[in-house]
């Protein structure tokens, strides 16, 4: 089966117990790797920056036509402490 996914890609930088994770985010990316679990041939129209480790949607064969843009890509800061969260938009 085939999915399309039309959603925000983005670059997360999450703290956490003092130390700091970036890791890929956004609708679109945690969408089709998921479905690329259940099988699906998965489409992705987004915009993302050369910042951006398209690698990380490559080596799960999401296809992203058109994808690139010569704009950084969308970036938040997440801090988690305890229960609470603040989330920061960066870029």
């Amino acid at each position: 089966m085939k999915l399309s996914v039309f959603a925000h890609c983005a670059i997360d930088t999450i703290a956490l117990d003092g130390n700091n994770y970036e890791q890929i985010g956004g609708a679109s990316c945690y969408c089709g790797i998921t479905a690329r679990q259940f099988k699906f041939d998965v489409d992705l129209f987004t915009k993302f920056g050369p910042d951006f480790p398209k690698q990380y949607l490559s080596e799960h064969n999401i296809n992203f036509p058109n994808s690139e843009s010569t704009k950084n890509t969308t970036k938040f800061a997440i801090s988690i402490i305890g229960s609470d969260r603040t989330l920061n938009l960066e870029n």
